[in-house]
């Protein structure tokens, strides 16, 4: 287990859910529609073959949000692409880069972890990009393989200025059973992350919300839009040029897409004329 404090990312809003997907793909064919990036089941997965004659080709996926959109959040998860390079481009045209490139970001290759770490690629722009609604995923093939992705999830998440302490543990559910022989029989399954949060705030508006929270950024709206049935990620000890969770290694091994496990109460408390609020919660990682 380990532990920080600092502030964090989070989002439960998904753009990718309402926008219309166009397969671009040169070379290949579509052997698993890529409508399997909206589902929440990552093993639902969108698929491009490249096994065919030629070999290889390019992934292209055009996303249109249908209107522009903040962005700070892109993951692309679930999928079995680690070591191959991509660019993601934010336009107002389609297939356009007026906005944002990912090329200007050091982290253009799928993160190749071991094989027990998460297949998702976190990709967290330096800055929040603003009046893009057109983005365009682009992953050079050049061997005969397929291509998965499972979900993709785009937003513009809430950098919360509340205080948090988290820490990250494994879960493992796997039985291990010991004869009287002393044979040892294993049934194993997938460890999965768990981040326990403690959020403190003295911030009003990070606690209710301002102006009715249209902006989706505060610990109660997250609580009634989540519950413990909505998905979620969370990319904790987030600041801008850190060298945590900005260096590709920990985002990927710190930042969990899950649901909550539970969910404290808001705790108030008033004192000198300031209000503060305490709450705790858990988020458990989803394949």
């Amino acid at each position: 287990m380990s532990s920080a404090n600092a502030p964090a990312l989070i989002s439960w809003v998904n753009h990718v859910d309402t926008s219309t997907l166009t397969n671009n793909s040169t070379g290949g064919t579509e052997s698993l529609t890529d409508e399997n990036i909206k589902t929440k089941q990552l093993n639902e997965v969108f698929r491009m073959d490249f096994t065919g004659s030629p070999e290889g080709g390019t992934l292209i996926l055009d996303i249109d949000m249908g209107e522009a959109k903040d962005i700070g959040l892109i993951a692309i998860m679930g999928h079995d692409m680690g070591g191959l390079g991509y660019t993601v481009d934010i336009g107002t045209s389609s297939g356009g880069a007026e906005i944002w490139t990912s090329t200007t970001s050091p982290d253009n290759t799928f993160f190749s972890g071991t094989a027990w770490d998460s297949p998702n690629e976190i990709i967290i722009p330096a800055s929040v990009q603003t009046g893009g609604r057109y983005i365009r995923i682009t992953v050079p093939v050049s061997t005969a393989r397929t291509c998965d992705i499972g979900r993709i999830w785009i937003d513009g998440p809430w950098q919360t200025r509340v205080l948090t302490d988290f820490s990250i543990a494994i879960q493992d559910k796997s039985n291990v059973v010991e004869t009287q022989s002393s044979s040892v029989f294993e049934s194993e399954r997938r460890r999965v992350r768990v981040l326990n949060c403690h959020v403190q705030a003295d911030d009003e508006d990070e606690i209710r919300g301002a102006s009715g929270d249209s902006d989706l950024q505060s610990l109660l709206t997250m609580d009634l839009a989540c519950g413990v049935s909505q998905e979620i990620i969370m990319a904790p000890y987030y600041t801008s040029g850190d060298s945590f969770t900005p260096n590709q290694l920990n985002r990927q091994r710190f930042t969990v897409y899950g649901r909550m496990q539970n969910s404290g109460a808001i705790q108030f408390s008033h004192k000198s004329g300031v209000w503060a609020a305490r709450k705790r919660f858990s988020i458990k990682e989803v394949f």
